[in-house]
This record gives structure tokens, C-alpha cells and sequence, in this order.
């Protein structure tokens, strides 16, 4: 069975030089240290629970050392055991992507799903520290029991998929909340309570917002606060009035967007040409139609565009082809023509705008999409980056049989 090697950071005691090391075997807590004349020397790891527990015992006990210390042992990152090369040529790897969108979605879904894990082991074993097993197994799509050699058969999947990087970023980011919000009890792995962690995930659960729901001829059949709309769907599939919809057509889950801060959308003549989530010429791209459809079902508006000016008359998503690169840019596009005084709280306008874009990559990544994200500066001194748009990669297993029949949007 293949073991897993695990890379451990800390400091240097005294100077507080960064220090890491990779090994295998038992998981450690602590990176022990002795003083042989010449300042603290690394002399070994432990595994115990409590600091004093550590000092007393280190691994390396050496009776000429005056003195020894423990300083606590953070994951940084960890990877199967390397294998002996095989004769045969490896299989080709994908080449991963650069760091992709980490959603708060992602994070608070991992989070529920730790917390109900640690539960169930506080539960056998009484109050205990938070396992870093069940963020890496768990942030890998692999249950708590799982063993190394699945671990390691798993990583190898997303590696080759191009999918690893960002999983890595995932684990990144929910150790970094459980630090925020736990602090010492996550870091020196005291004993955490699975309420602690659900805490923790309420602190960055994206917000609920108002979903409308609409039957194929436009009509309301009802309104409800949801995250999302996979939420939206759950949570209104006993309603009665959404039941009977259900039954003459398919209903469609569109969010309640608010209009740009500057006021009404400017209006077209009736029957006038317009063209919806990208201009004309490039809506008839097969890879436009795959993102318009993960939008379409996720109840994202379209950004509206007048098709011989191709003003854009109405705000929402905007979709621009890179066909060469096999690739699709995604912005949220507000209305043309509106005075940039109109709008009087722009760091408001750019929160909002930010966490429009933030939800279309949920979407996407939920729909097994490459992500990468797309930040620009704020000119204001001291201004922030913000995430303005995504670069989108369709996965390659999708079927372009499954746009078969789809009629035209535009």
C-alpha cells in the first residue's frame, strides 16, 4: 500500500526562521528541538497530544543537549509516496491550470460536511481535537475512512484531470477559515466542537437571495430566499402552487438581480432585433451556448443587447468567445449610457458587482468547468483587487451530442 508524505512548516525557536520538512508514517503534532551549545538543532517529531506532553518527551532525547523546546507542526501540503519509475511510458498528464476561483459556496459546503464528521468521532470518543484528515479527504471527494492508497489513487485522478490545483486551493482556503475563526484550537489541536465548525461555515455561507420561479410562459408561481438555485429547487418542491406548475411544464428558477444603481434600463422599440449574453456574431458559438445553458439553469439574467447597435440595453452576464483557445470569457456587463455620476456609492456598486461574478463561478464549477479568475485593481489609493471576470474552460467529456435540438436563443 502506498503511504502518503505530508509536508510540515514551523518555526525556528529563538529566531523564528521558517523551517519545513517532508515525511511519511504516523502524523506528527510537534517539531521537537535541542540545544547541544550552539543554539536549538531540529533532534526529531512527536505526535503527542499536549505541549508538555512534547517538551518532556522528544523523540531524539540526547543526554548532552541542555535543553530542548516543541514547536507546533502546520500541513502544508501532502502527496503520495513517490513510486519506482516504470519501464513503460507514463500516462500523459494535463497540464493544470492557473489557480482557479475558491467559491464560499465550496468552503461552506466543506465545512457542513467536517462538522458532521467531527461530530460523530466527538460523540465515540468524547470532546478532541480536528483532524486534518477529514479537510483533505473530504476537500479530495473521499470519505474519512478512506485509506493512502486510495488517497493517493484519487490525487493522481485529479492530477491528470487538471483538477488537483484547485482542490488544493479549496483545502488552502478552509484551513485558513478554521485558523480565523478557531485560532489556537485549530493550530495546536485542541479540542474543537462540531458547533464551533458549523460556525465557522455560517461565517462565509454565501448570503440568501430572492429566486423567482416562472412556469415556460412566463408566468409567477412563487418567490423564495435560497443561496442557489439547486437550494431554490429544494426548498420549493412540496410547495402545492409549484407541484401543479410542475405537472403542464418544466419551471424555470431565475434570481431576482437588482437593476444597476443608475436607474431604469433605457428601452427598445417593440419587435426591435436584440440578442441575449453576448453581440452579434459570436452568440452562435457552440462554446457560448454550453455557458449560456449553465447560466440559463443556474436563473442568471443575461446581459441584453440592442442587435444593430449592440448597445446593451439591460444588465447581466456577458459572454465573449475565445475560439482559438478553446475558451469563454464571462463579465457581468451593466447598461451602456448610464452618467457614471448617477451612481453615488461605487465601492457599494463594486461589492455587488463583484459577488454577481463570484456566483457565476459557482455555477460553472458545480458544473465541472475550468475557472480561472480574472482580478483588477481599484484606482482609488490603498484600493482593493477584485475578482471582474472569468475565464471558462468547458470540461472535455461534455457531449456536444447534448445540444441536439436546442433551439435558437437569439
Amino acid at each position: 500500500m502506498t503511504s502518503t508524505k505530508i509536508t510540515y512548516s514551523t518555526t525556528r525557536p529563538e529566531t523564528g526562521e521558517k523551517f519545513t520538512v517532508t515525511k511519511g508514517g504516523r502524523p506528527i503534532r510537534w517539531i521537537t528541538w535541542a540545544d547541544f551549545g550552539d543554539g536549538f538543532m531540529h533532534a526529531g517529531f512527536s505526535s503527542q497530544k499536549e505541549y508538555k506532553k512534547a517538551v518532556r518527551a522528544p523523540r531524539s532525547t540526547n543526554p548532552h543537549a541542555s535543553r530542548y523546546e516543541a514547536t507546533a507542526a502546520t500541513v502544508v501540503e501532502d502527496r503520495p509516496a513517490e513510486r519506482p519509475q516504470q519501464q513503460t511510458d507514463p500516462a500523459p498528464v494535463a497540464e493544470e491550470p492557473p489557480a482557479s476561483v475558491v467559491t464560499p459556496g465550496e468552503v461552506a459546503e466543506l465545512l457542513a460536511r467536517i462538522a458532521a464528521a467531527h461530530a460523530r468521532i466527538v460523540r465515540r470518543e468524547g470532546a478532541t481535537y480536528l483532524s486534518d484528515v477529514l479537510v483533505h479527504h473530504f476537500a479530495h471527494g473521499l470519505s474519512y475512512e478512506a485509506d493512502d492508497e486510495a488517497f493517493s489513487a484519487r490525487r493522481a485522478e485529479l492530477r491528470r484531470s487538471g483538477r488537483l490545483r484547485h482542490v488544493q486551493a479549496v483545502v488552502t482556503k478552509v484551513r485558513q477559515v478554521l485558523t480565523d475563526h478557531l485560532g489556537a484550537s485549530y493550530t495546536r489541536y485542541r479540542d474543537v466542537t462540531a458547533d464551533q465548525i458549523r460556525e465557522a461555515a455560517r461565517t462565509v455561507a454565501p448570503p440568501s437571495v430572492p429566486w423567482l420561479i416562472e412556469d415556460q410562459a412566463g408566468e409567477e408561481v412563487g418567490r423564495i430566499e435560497a443561496t442557489s438555485a439547486e437550494h431554490a429547487r429544494a426548498a420549493t418542491a412540496g410547495m402545492p402552487a409549484v407541484v401543479a406548475a410542475q405537472g403542464r411544464a418544466e419551471l424555470v428558477y431565475r434570481r431576482v438581480v437588482p437593476g444597476d444603481c443608475a436607474g431604469p434600463l433605457l428601452g427598445l422599440p417593440a419587435g426591435a432585433p436584440v440578442t441575449y449574453g453576448g453581440l452579434r456574431g459570436s452568440i452562435g458559438s457552440m462554446r457560448m451556448q454550453r455557458a449560456r445553458l449553465v447560466l440559463d439553469r443556474g436563473g442568471q439574467t443575461l446581459a441584453t443587447f440592442d442587435g444593430e447597435t449592440q448597445r446593451c440595453v439591460s444588465a447581466g452576464a456577458y459572454l465573449d468567445p475565445r475560439e482559438e483557445a478553446y475558451q469563454v470569457c464571462l463579465r457581468y456587463h451593466p447598461t451602456d449610457g448610464v452618467p457614471r455620476e448617477s451612481i453615488t456609492d461605487w465601492v457599494a456598486e463594486r461589492t455587488r458587482r463583484e459577488a454577481i461574478v463570484m456566483r457565476y463561478a459557482e455555477l460553472f464549477h458545480a458544473a465541472n468547468w475550468t475557472v480561472e479568475e480574472y482580478r483588477e485593481p481599484e484606482f482609488e489609493e490603498g484600493g482593493r483587487e477584485r475578482l471582474t471576470g472569468l475565464v471558462l474552460t468547458a470540461p472535455a467529456e461534455l457531449d456536444a451530442a447534448i445540444f441536439c435540438g436546442l433551439t435558437t436563443w437569439c
